[in-house]
């Protein structure tokens, strides 16, 4: 602490009398805690009872403790709120249903926008936990965004470290960044539904970097049911632990196919066995995780023949994806019908 002609530490009565007063300055309960070298004090009655110890003791200085104060303490809420210079914000985004925490788990870690696809937020914190990232929350989320104020002009950020249980309709909520027409708004996202590919989340790293361009597809998995669709598994062709790599995948037209002959799908269903066709497994990964499928393919429908279903009237059906203009979208076709114009299969190359 650089000191002037004529300073004087205070005296230790003036330090008892500060020590009475503690609970209402700049520090929080954390940091005086830490300063005192015994972070698992809980309430600041503990806290002043071993900064009196201490001072007796004489294991704290005066000057030493004058520093401490000095230095620059946490934000609050609102002046972290401030600096963020919004442009509107709900009423639902207040301190009290997002409460400064004074750790989230983060420590001091390089803050980033990580976009996770197209996911459920039913899906989000195992996903981050297989990519090795941790959320952050509000505290380290306003400081980032008074760092970065164009950040959320370019993808609204979601804060999935901080959550909030509405009392009466007990649905959870995040706060949510986005821009507008040149504006910042802040809102809460309500956790039951998806995050399309657009969305980024505020995270840390929480261990090494994981290779998302070659991801580890388990194949070996029950495939899944479509949402409103009342359908079991006539023939599923498990295929191991996939590392998704394009360069080993290529889409397969039969040559009835090629030259539009009038067949269906049972036909095309015998043309393929002994084929490695990849299943409903990877159609579901893929769907959730869009950024994997390469832009060559929009145009077509990609059928995953390594998973056949039988509808309630005993028909057998195939799904596939189609790229519907803004994203991939799930697709059918029942092999009762022709499949002189359908989409190609996708294969393994050996």
């Amino acid at each position: 602490m650089k000191q002037v002609a004529g300073y004087k530490p205070p005296t230790m009565r003036q330090l008892m009398e500060l020590a009475d007063q503690l609970q209402v300055g700049r520090k929080t309960l954390a940091e005086y805690a830490t300063f005192l070298g015994h972070p698992e004090l809980t309430t600041f009655f503990d806290v002043q009872q071993v900064f009196w110890a201490k001072l007796r003791a004489k294991e704290i200085t005066n000057v030493e403790f004058q520093k401490f104060l000095e230095a620059e303490g946490q934000k609050t809420f609102a002046e972290l709120f401030a600096a963020c210079h919004q442009d509107w914000w709900a009423d639902y985004f207040a301190e009290c249903n997002f409460p400064l925490l004074d750790d989230d788990g983060t420590g001091q870690k390089d803050v980033f926008a990580c976009c996770l696809g197209m996911i459920h937020s039913d899906d989000v914190e195992s996903e981050m936990k297989r990519l090795n990232l941790k959320p952050v929350g509000i505290r380290r989320a306003m400081e980032y965004i008074a760092k970065n104020p164009g950040a959320q002009m370019v993808h609204p950020l979601a804060v999935f470290g901080s959550q909030w249980k509405h009392e009466d309709n007990r649905q959870v909520a995040i706060p949510y960044f986005f821009g507008r027409e040149g504006e910042r708004y802040i809102s809460v996202r309500w956790l039951n539904s998806s995050f399309n590919e657009n969305v980024h989340f505020l995270v840390v790293r929480d261990g090494p970097i994981v290779d998302e361009t070659k991801p580890v597809i388990d194949c070996d998995v029950d495939p899944f049911i479509p949402k409103g669709w009342a359908v079991a598994v006539e023939e599923h062709q498990s295929c191991g632990q996939l590392v998704w790599d394009t360069t080993k995948i290529k889409l397969h037209l039969s040559d009835n196919q090629k030259t539009g002959n009038d067949f269906d799908g049972h036909h095309l269903r015998q043309e393929l066995s002994g084929l490695p066709v990849l299943n409903a497994c990877v159609l579901d990964y893929l769907l959730d995780h869009q950024n994997l499928i390469p832009e060559e393919w929009k145009g077509e429908v990609v059928y995953f023949w390594g998973t056949i279903y039988r509808v309630l009237d005993n028909s057998l059906v195939v799904f596939g994806m189609y790229w519907n203009g803004s994203m991939w979208t799930l697709h059918r076709c029942w092999l009762k019908h022709d499949w002189s114009n359908c989409g190609p299969a996708i294969l393994l190359v050996s």
